[in-house]
């Protein structure tokens, strides 16, 4: 600039705190980065929007209080990044991290030929063109889908920050947005996680599938 003194660098990202007792709140908000099933804009709170994580309140997405002073979850359930299992194919290795897994289920939906629980192993990484399978595994919402391809892994495509509601599901975080919890719990992907919503997970606070199983 002619002055040199312009103020280039990005705007800050919002910051999502994890507290027992509490609900999820998220710093730093702006209009557009707290979506719902749809991608349309919901409001958000300054300078602290409260989200839900009991599955409880009556203003979903947002916290009522209605977790009372019991706290939201068990704080001792297991808080973990997962095992990561391989799958190597010719050129492709797929890596998966069931401990993290939502079941979200985009990839069964987009390659089926390659993703199939009816089969032992559920993944075959050679039923399918090194791209698609690439572009398959971009979608997965918690980030439990990665690969590696000769030898190199294969970076997450860059995200803009967002915050996106599943009618009862997760909160799908995305855009490298930080986590701060008490107990020290980061995701395995910091890129992209999903946050359970329903109270119910085993492994706090992340999503792993339950509100899947306990409307079956």
């Amino acid at each position: 600039s002619p002055g040199g003194n312009e103020d280039t660098r990005m705007p800050d990202k919002p910051v999502i705190t994890v507290k027992r007792k509490f609900p999820y709140l998220v710093s730093g908000l702006t209009d557009g980065q707290l979506v719902d099933e749809n991608n349309r804009p919901l409001p958000v709170q300054q300078p602290v929007t409260a989200l839900c994580r009991c599955g409880r309140s009556a203003c979903q997405p947002r916290c009522d209080g209605a977790h009372g002073m019991d706290g939201i979850c068990d704080a001792m359930k297991c808080r973990t990044a997962g095992k990561v299992r391989d799958y190597p194919g010719r050129d492709i290795t797929i890596h998966d991290n069931r401990r993290i897994c939502s079941h979200d289920g985009s990839c069964l939906r987009l390659l089926p030929a390659v993703f199939n629980l009816e089969r032992k192993p559920w993944i075959e990484p050679d039923a399918a063109p090194v791209a698609e399978i690439i572009a398959a595994i971009a979608q997965c919402p918690s980030g439990a889908l990665a690969c590696t391809v000769n030898g190199v892994r294969q970076p997450d495509p860059v995200r803009p920050p967002r915050l996106r509601v599943r009618d009862s599901g997760p909160l799908q975080v995305s855009g490298s947005l930080a986590l701060h919890d008490d107990l020290g719990s980061q995701p395995a992907n910091p890129e992209r996680y999903e946050l359970c919503r329903c109270g119910q997970t085993g492994n706090i606070p992340f999503c792993d599938g339950t509100h899947c199983r306990s409307t079956d």
